[in-house]
């Protein structure tokens, strides 16, 4: 049971540790390891940094829509050249032509096409 009370350290460390530990689970999926999803966001900023301090066989992958801000994907190319960048086979504009209407909330074909391909499931 984690605890509520430890120190950004001990949280760092903690964490590390958990990534180390199911590194053994990750390579009986794949022998790349780890397939860490990456959105450029302070998440998985944080999560790839703890990844690289355990020092686990991974690689992250960024799944483009086609309508990423300008200023995100310079960032990623800048901060993070190592991720792997896929590009969707339809943009977000012929998606929305396809699927005759913008995504909503009870239908939101646009994660399942342009962001839920990338990984092994």
């Amino acid at each position: 049971m984690i605890q509520t009370n430890m120190n950004l350290e001990e949280k760092i460390q903690y964490s590390i540790c958990l990534i180390q530990k199911a590194e053994k689970l990750a390579l009986q999926y794949s022998p790349d390891g780890f397939h860490l999803a990456f959105s450029g966001g302070k998440d998985s900023q944080t999560l790839y940094e703890l990844t690289c301090m355990a020092g686990v066989k991974f690689h992250a992958e960024m799944s483009v829509t086609t309508v990423d801000p300008p200023e995100l994907m310079k960032f990623v190319r800048r901060y993070y050249p190592q991720v792997k960048l896929n590009r969707p086979k339809i943009n977000m504009f012929h998606l929305i032509e396809k699927k005759k209407g913008l995504p909503r909330m009870n239908i939101r074909y646009c994660c399942q096409i342009l962001k839920e391909q990338a990984g092994a499931g």
